[in-house]
């Protein structure tokens, strides 16, 4: 009944609590990315529901990130698109990957308001605990639009400019033209005149 053997067995935590920091780093570093993002980030699963948002989102489309939470994406999309839509995400969720959203193609987006303003969307997808998740990265193109709207109204203002000179041109050129054609005419006939007298006093 006395004490014999005395087994002490010390495992050495120092790596395991480092890898446990730099997890813990790596983390906290990806969720200020994910919140500081210039771009919507949202996230959907299988079923079109929302599951994750960051702080732009947001701010984008006039929600607050509990209020987007568990929505369907239709939320999100105008209302004559989302039958389209639909067909697309399922398609997606198919066969998710990492792509541009309808290249090629106006796309729109819709506020809280019912505001709808165009967008560029690229799309990824990734495995989460729970399964699928297909993200979305949003940019609001609203103010792109708008400046290639006022490079096209310059464009146009250049070239009616252009056009008004040239026929400003043409026509002061046709009025010289004609200034210096009576000019001439009226100078040769003064000239015949005095010709005439001078042969006639002979």
């Amino acid at each position: 009944g006395t004490i014999q053997t005395i087994l002490m067995i010390v495992t050495d935590l120092t790596a395991l609590r480092t890898a446990e920091s730099l997890a813990r780093e790596r983390e906290s570093l990806i969720t200020t990315i994910f919140e500081t993002a210039a771009q919507a980030i949202v996230g959907v699963d299988a079923a079109g529901r929302i599951q994750l948002v960051n702080r732009m989102a947001g701010e984008m489309f006039g929600y607050t990130t509990e209020e987007l939470l568990q929505q369907p994406l239709e939320t999100l999309i105008p209302d004559r698109s989302r039958a389209a839509h639909a067909t697309h995400f399922e398609a997606f969720a198919t066969d998710p990957g990492t792509r541009p959203m309808a290249r090629d193609l106006p796309l729109s987006a819709r506020k809280k308001d019912g505001t709808v303003f165009p967008v560029d969307v690229s799309l990824s997808s990734v495995k989460s605990p729970s399964g699928f998740l297909g993200v979305a990265f949003v940019t609001d193109t609203t103010e792109r639009r708008n400046q290639h709207a006022a490079l096209r109204t310059q464009q146009t203002e250049v070239h009616r400019l252009k056009a008004a000179l040239y026929a400003a041109e043409e026509a002061a050129a046709r009025d010289l033209a004609r200034e210096l054609h009576d000019d001439i005419t009226q100078r040769l006939a003064f000239l015949s005149i005095e010709i005439g007298k001078a042969a006639a006093e002979q």
